[in-house]
């Protein structure tokens, strides 16, 4: 209800204010009348009314006081003003200060005070909606209107069976245009990370979607969804017909103007409540397919996709932690091919190879980077991690110690492997083991039949081969200084005299 305060210095004119007509009936609450705008301005901070009823002229505070006052605290409610003849000059004021309408006590009666009620709602509603309209476009400004038409597609994504009308309310503050009754969508994955061909790419969909009368929505980093609003268009084998064209033209200007093979997924043509959540959903499902080979994928073939990976990729699994101790290079290589093979013939859905490649890692004890897994995009990318089980074998082989070590001596053997990337010295060893450094020094070279340095040294130069073989982007002189090497000169010197060849040709052997 709107709450309502009447403001006026004559008592009977107030009482009949009250019973003119059946306010809570019509949707209004009477909170309080004051006898002078002073005491309405108490009113007014204590119950925050919807909808002021104020006499002009009045003792102590008339209304064109009280009226500025209020204007100037932000009020935007509605106005009716009360005068007589004579008053004629302050309600021109009063209009002027941004009142609504205003009535002749003499002639106040129920007809007068429905149509000053509903002349103020809706100069009520048109301030309102300029208020929400100022609001929004301040919002455009800070957030941008990508980022608000993401969100009003999250929304709809997180809640499938929006009803039309708030469907409608949700796009149209977005400024999505369309009944999307029926609908298609197409979600276009670019495969780079490129920061110039993404911002060409989004511009690109841009233009495609002004051009195909699509919307088009930035949905995550390098993904953009275009949704095609089909109502206009009856026929099944036109709407077909339109989202075909689509998908071939995003593909094509995607090729000719950036260079790039895109991917993308294609829903069926989707309608009823829930239309746009169903066909980007589907979009996203058909997607998946990209993970085996980058194409223009649809819906329905999506279907053949797996949840469950097939028996090679468990056998390897369950057979992993056996191969990656006895250090079978081998069979570890065969089993890890059969499994990727084997994952693309039946093509499992990329959540569960993920999944499945996190098991592996937590059977062969290899830790990755987070990114490693954020970064899983193909199956060629899976190959290329799988890789790194036959690397981890190589290093483990190359760092293991000798059987009949000492505890003391296996305890700073793995002193050196946890911190040789930082300052190591025997001093540091020997203080962690408990034992003094002369005395470490020659259990050491006794026991590992390696001297302490040279060990420490060993260590760092697989760790830069390793780092080689895995990281094409990093310098080698970055790549030393992440091995524990300070001094580039004496790297480079040391890497020759151990490995063979400089680390330059190494890099380019591996």
């Amino acid at each position: 209800m709107k709450k309502v305060l009447i403001i006026d210095d004559d008592a009977l004119v107030r009482m009949f204010l009250r019973q003119i007509i059946p306010w809570e009936a019509e949707g209004y609450q009477i909170v309080g009348d004051a006898r002078d705008g002073e005491e309405g301005l108490e009113l007014y901070d204590e119950f925050k009314p919807d909808l002021l009823i104020v006499d002009v002229s009045m003792p102590v505070m008339n209304g064109i006081q009280f009226l500025k006052i209020i204007k100037d605290k932000g009020f935007q409610g509605g106005i009716i003003m009360l005068s007589c003849h004579e008053d004629f000059e302050y309600v021109k004021t009063a209009m002027a200060l941004g009142a609504d309408e205003y009535v002749l006590k003499n002639h106040l009666n129920t007809k007068l005070l429905h149509e000053a009620l509903q002349t103020a709602e809706k100069h009520m509603e048109k301030r309102f909606h300029e208020i929400s309209r100022q609001d929004e476009l301040i919002a455009f400004a800070q957030k941008g209107l990508t980022e608000i038409r993401k969100e009003a597609l999250q929304t709809l994504l997180e809640n499938g069976d929006y009803p039309p009308e708030e469907q409608k309310k949700l796009f149209e503050s977005a400024h999505i245009s369309g009944l999307f009754r029926q609908c298609a969508a197409i979600l276009a994955h670019l495969p780079i990370t490129e920061k110039q061909k993404k911002e060409r790419f989004y511009e690109l969909c841009k233009q495609l979607a002004v051009s195909n009368q699509a919307e088009m929505i930035i949905l995550r980093e390098r993904a953009c969804v275009f949704i095609v609003d089909l109502t206009e268009y009856p026929s099944a084998s036109k709407q077909y017909e339109i989202i075909a064209a689509m998908q071939k033209v995003t593909h094509k200007y995607a090729w000719e103007y950036l260079g790039v093979k895109l991917s993308s997924g294609t829903s069926e043509i989707c309608s009823k409540t829930g239309a746009v959540a169903k066909a980007v959903g589907q979009a996203e499902r058909a997607l998946l397919l990209s993970f085996y080979e980058q194409g223009a994928w649809i819906y329905p073939e999506s279907r053949k996709l797996c949840f469950d990976c097939p028996c090679e990729a468990e056998k390897l699994l369950a057979e992993l932690p056996y191969l990656m101790k006895i250090g079978d290079e081998v069979n570890l290589k065969k089993a890890s091919e059969a499994a990727v093979r084997a994952i693309t013939a039946v093509r499992v859905i990329p959540q569960a190879v993920g999944d499945w490649l996190r098991r592996c890692d937590q059977a062969a004890g290899m830790v990755r980077p987070e990114t490693e897994y954020a970064g899983l995009e193909s199956v060629e990318g899976l190959k290329e991690l799988m890789e790194r089980y036959i690397l981890q074998l190589y290093e483990m082989q190359t760092l293991k110690t000798p059987d009949n070590v000492s505890f003391s001596i296996q305890k700073a053997a793995d002193y050196v492997k946890g911190h040789f990337r930082e300052r190591c010295s025997l001093g540091d060893a020997a203080d962690h083991v408990g034992l003094t450094p002369a005395y470490l020094s020659a259990r050491f070279k006794q026991e590992m039949r390696i001297g302490f340095v040279e060990y420490l040294t060993e260590v760092r130069i697989n760790q830069v081969q390793l780092l080689m073989k895995q990281n094409r982007r990093d310098t080698i002189k970055s790549i030393s200084d992440q091995a524990g090497f300070t001094d580039y000169r004496h790297f480079c010197k040391v890497f020759k005299k151990k490995v063979g060849c400089s680390p330059a040709v190494f890099r380019k052997k591996a």
